[in-house]
């Protein structure tokens, strides 16, 4: 059977940035902060751990009892963020749903990034008529005024704040917040050499790949640089099981050569 073999040279001193994001995620626990100047008010009534459903809360917090005031915040946090380090955070997106009164209204709702217990950056102003209010705020490009990293994102501490004020008498719920962040990652194959003599086949390959190298170590890497498999070509050839991998695009790297392959 002929055999039919792929090269793919790599530029030298290419860093390639590849724009990613989490999926939406909800948090585990909530917690009132007093919010100053706004009371004293009656607390937030919350349920930890927090459930969601996938659309929304099982329990809904709640605050009752307020007349032409201020409400504390309510801090969702524990969203189980996780960001590789050495991303850059480009922007962050908020589901929130919001809202109830019995026989006054809500004119306004506040929500911010939060961390630490403490708001951050700039926060999203709602003008509105006590009905329930349904929004995805922020953008991927949108870090609402402030400097993120993963380490800040990532940290349990991180969340969102809601606050509101009232007409009359007014209980205020949160139905359902989800959190989705943004980010840039740059691969690590910077300054690698042409490749020359490192041949892998077939390309793409379903289930095993044989690579044509000179004796060595080999490792294959995603394109943000994790590491996926390793092994040891002793002759000038090796069958390597592709098993393990999803479906993808691969980087085989042995000695100072690169080639690409895509894993069916």
């Amino acid at each position: 059977m002929k055999k039919i073999y792929l090269c793919v040279t790599l530029l030298l001193a290419a860093a390639v940035s590849f724009a990613q994001s989490t999926a939406w995620l909800a948090p585990d626990s909530a917690f009132n902060v007093v919010k100053p100047g706004a009371g004293p008010n009656p607390a937030w009534n919350i349920t930890n751990p927090m459930v969601h459903t996938g659309s929304g809360f099982s329990t809904t917090p709640v605050s009752s009892g307020y007349m032409n005031n201020v409400s504390d915040y309510l801090y969702f946090r524990d969203f189980g963020i996780s960001v590789p380090t050495g991303a850059t955070i480009t922007g962050v997106e908020v589901i929130a749903s919001r809202g109830g009164c019995n026989s006054g209204s809500y004119y306004r709702d506040t929500i911010s990034l939060a961390h630490n217990g403490a708001a951050i950056g700039n926060y999203v102003e709602d003008s509105t008529n006590g009905s329930t209010a349904i929004d995805t705020l922020g953008a991927p490009n949108n870090t609402w005024g402030t400097l993120l990293t993963p380490a800040i994102v990532n940290d349990p501490q991180f969340g969102v704040f809601f606050s509101f004020q009232s007409f009359g008498i007014c209980t205020f719920g949160v139905f359902d917040c989800r959190v989705k962040v943004h980010y840039q990652l740059t691969t690590g194959i910077t300054g690698l050499a042409e490749s020359r003599s490192l041949r892998v086949y077939p390309n793409p390959a379903s289930s095993a790949i044989v690579v044509i190298s000179a004796p060595g170590n080999y490792t294959i890497t995603d394109l943000v640089g994790r590491e996926a498999l390793r092994g040891t070509v002793t002759g000038n050839e090796a069958s390597i099981d592709l098993s393990p991998l999803a479906p993808g695009l691969y980087l085989l790297r042995s000695g100072s050569e690169v080639v690409k392959f895509v894993k069916e």
